[in-house]
């Protein structure tokens, strides 16, 4: 119980970063010299506290993840490729000329999470198992890449219905915020992602 709670210390803390008009600021500032800088960070630090999050869940103890270090730098590289698709996505979609800003809002979403949303997630699945498979002193072949994954459940769950029922719609929620704020929910929603499969897991 004293580890949840210095969890819950850890989320209150990032949160009122954000939130307090002074680190607001510098939060603010730091994301206009470095986007790409502060992406790698945001996803690192809060994607790697949402598989901390999910392992508490699934195992009912926190433990330490499965090669930690590597997994927050790889969460840290797919922030910036993240960073560096959203606004390609708004704006190509921006050009089609709607009148209704949750309806753009949302055709870019759909558009983003059907196209870039699966190679993106596949992407971290192979990385996930390679890093996984070589911390347990296997080699990390290809081919024992594919046999580690389920890849029918993850095409039918991860790629298919978080889209459907979990990305699309947040996604149209981040698409409707300012700029300077949606790599930050996107970060807070791969956390949350995170506890979902963690959920669906344990069922």
């Amino acid at each position: 119980m004293k580890k949840d709670g210095f969890f819950v210390l850890i989320l209150v803390g990032i949160a009122g970063f954000f939130l307090y008009p002074a680190t607001q600021e510098i939060y603010l500032k730091w994301n206009e010299v470095s986007p790409f800088g502060m992406a790698f960070v945001k996803f690192g630090v809060l994607a790697s506290l949402g598989e901390a999050l999910a392992l508490r869940m699934r195992t009912g103890e926190w433990q330490r993840v499965l090669g930690w270090p590597k997994k927050a730098v790889v969460w840290g590289f797919l922030g910036m490729w993240i960073a560096w698709m959203f606004p390609i996505y708004a704006v190509g979609v921006a050009q089609i000329g709607l009148s209704s800003r949750i309806l753009t809002a949302f055709l870019t979403s759909v558009t983003m999470n059907l196209s870039f949303g699966p190679a993106m997630m596949t992407t971290h699945r192979i990385t996930d198992t390679w890093i996984e498979l070589r911390a347990k002193g296997q080699a990390a072949t290809s081919q024992e890449i594919f046999a580690a994954n389920d890849w029918p459940s993850f095409f039918w769950f991860v790629l298919v219905k978080t889209n459907l029922f979990f990305w699309i719609p947040m996604h149209t929620i981040t698409f409707l915020l300012p700029p300077v704020w949606r790599l930050l929910m996107a970060a807070g929603l791969s956390m949350a992602l995170g506890v979902l499969l963690a959920i669906a897991k344990r069922k």
